[in-house]
């Protein structure tokens, strides 16, 4: 039981979209494919309550991949205007 729980505590979540670029969306075409992101690049945000603070109670990660640092750049300077709308990811 505590092997089970330890190698469940090591997994590896999976990035917000499957790891494609959350602001590369914005610059795409019409009907262009997503861009992949790379784990070279990546950005956690932590979950925050209505006061912004963090949340000690549930304290959730999500973890973003960038396909360059510049993207990764604009994503940490206003995280809210590329994350997904209602949460959900």
């Amino acid at each position: 039981m505590l092997l089970a729980l330890a190698a469940l505590g090591s997994a590896v979540a999976t990035p917000v979209l499957y790891g494609y670029d959350v602001v590369a969306y914005f610059s795409l075409e019409e009907d262009a494919h997503g861009v992949a992101g790379s784990e070279d690049f990546q950005y956690n945000l932590t979950s925050t309550d209505d006061s912004g603070d963090s949340n000690p109670y549930d304290p959730f990660v999500s973890t973003f991949w960038f396909s360059t640092q510049e993207n990764l750049d604009t994503f940490a300077a206003n995280p809210t205007k590329y994350t997904p709308e209602w949460g959900g990811y």
